[in-house]
């Protein structure tokens, strides 16, 4: 039996459907009851979506677990360093440490001291080896740091002696011969005058000051970044702005107290010369 031709209803029911046969036609199907051919769809109407005139085949994503997530107010890479103050307190653990060293400095009066006078190197003649001058002699300071005694273990290494620390740029000066004793000389020490050691300490501080408020406004740019960028809200900003000067008052402070202990240590030394 030749096949029967699909009708045009059935093609259209077909291409509405979006079931048709390659080629445009449909699938048919032969009934057993009565033997004839009819043209049927690939699948049944209960699984085919309903097509409405006048509106667009593209859905909408639906608000839910599946939707995606709304990233506008994200916060950005690193936001939560707003709110620790570890890096702040770092910068000014730096800024005190090296403030801390030029202080010892200059409440020490400088490097030219007994036993800095110690450690000239002292060349032998005849090795060409280098000695420390506190293993050829006892360096013993004199009233107020001002002189100092080379006392020589032996009169052998006198010469060597004078001539190293002359030599030595930081002295660069003749030790004298005590005329009651050859093994004893006598070396005059450029002290630093207390109202200059006073000066370069409060010039430390004055550095050490600065550099606390440095990193304290690196710190607030850094909020105002951060509020601008919506990662803080105004509360926020303010709280952690209150708390950093908080911390940058009491570092200041501490700036403040060690540069009188400095002033006054040095001031009580100078007393005693």
């Amino acid at each position: 039996m030749t096949p029967l031709t699909p009708s045009a209803s059935s093609r259209r029911t077909a291409l509405a459907l979006g079931t048709g046969a390659p080629n445009g036609t449909t699938a048919n199907h032969h009934s057993p009851h009565d033997g004839r051919w009819t043209a049927v769809s690939g699948r049944s109407f209960s699984h085919t979506p309903a097509v409405h005139k006048g509106k667009k085949s593209a859905s909408r994503p639906a608000r839910g677990a599946d939707a995606e997530p709304d990233t506008s107010s994200a916060q950005p890479a690193g936001a939560h360093e707003a709110f620790s103050f570890d890096d702040v307190e770092a910068a000014w653990d730096k800024a005190a440490s090296r403030a801390a060293e030029r202080l010892a400095d200059a409440s020490g009066g400088g490097s030219l001291d007994a036993e800095a006078l110690g450690r000239v190197a002292v060349r032998d003649r005849a090795g060409g080896a280098s000695t420390p001058l506190r293993e050829l002699a006892v360096v013993v300071p004199g009233r107020g740091g001002r002189t100092a005694e080379i006392r020589l273990h032996s009169a052998g290494s006198r010469k060597a002696v004078v001539s190293a620390v002359q030599a030595d740029p930081a002295f660069g000066q003749q030790p004298q011969p005590d005329p009651a004793n050859e093994l004893v000389l006598t070396l005059k020490l450029d002290v630093e005058g207390a109202e200059a050691r006073v000066g370069r300490a409060r010039e430390a501080c004055r550095d050490w000051r600065d550099g606390v408020r440095d990193v304290t406004r690196r710190r607030r740019d850094a909020l105002r970044a951060w509020k601008t960028a919506r990662t803080l809200g105004p509360d926020d900003f303010r709280r952690l702005e209150k708390e950093l000067l908080k911390l940058q008052d009491g570092r200041l402070r501490g700036v403040e107290t060690r540069e009188k202990e400095v002033v006054r240590a040095i001031e009580a030394r100078q007393g005693m010369l």
